[in-house]
């Protein structure tokens, strides 16, 4: 009848060197998935990851998807960007892919999805960097397929370059 489809709470984590700050301890292991029930939570899952230090939804929830703030993925100085299936059932997640980012830049910090669910869009902190990712249908990302790179330095002199903290679409999805 009226029973409300179960719901979760998906939590990222800096697994080690994280930037201005510190990892979240020992225990800290990638993407948490957590239950409410009642006044209280219940830990569903743990998805090994390195530093999924931000996690956007899909627009159809069946989708999450992580940035991995690195200075170095796979030899190169990038980041990274994950994929993850949700079962709708019990909320755990099933990684279905990971890509690197461009040399834009290092630390890539916010992720967003596209109002359409078509594109992921990730700021990257050093470099003053954004990446756009497609996603397909079946919820994996494909490469990166555009860059926007902005230039400058800040006020103070100890800014040497621009930092992106996070992008928004607007209402119309633009």
């Amino acid at each position: 009848g009226n029973a409300r489809p179960p719901r979760f709470a998906y939590v990222g984590t800096y697994t080690f060197n994280a930037p201005g700050g510190t990892a979240g301890g020992p225990a800290a292991r990638g993407i948490y998935v957590l239950a409410p029930r009642g006044d209280a939570w219940t830990q569903v899952q743990v998805v090994e990851s390195a530093n999924p230090s931000f996690l956007a939804l899909h627009p159809n929830q069946r989708f999450l998807y992580a940035t991995n703030e690195l200075e170095v993925y796979e030899g190169r100085p990038s980041g990274s960007a994950e994929s993850y299936a949700i079962d709708p059932r019990d909320g755990k997640l099933t990684l279905l892919n990971r890509q690197p980012l461009s040399l834009s830049g290092t630390n890539p910090a916010h992720v967003v999805v596209s109002p359409d669910g078509k594109h992921l869009c990730v700021s990257i902190y050093s470099g003053g960097a954004y990446n756009l990712l497609p996603i397909g249908e079946d919820g994996k990302l494909g490469t990166v397929s555009g860059i926007f790179k902005d230039t400058g330095s800040g006020p103070r002199p100890e800014q040497e370059a621009p930092h992106a903290h996070m992008m928004l679409f607007d209402t119309a999805g633009q």
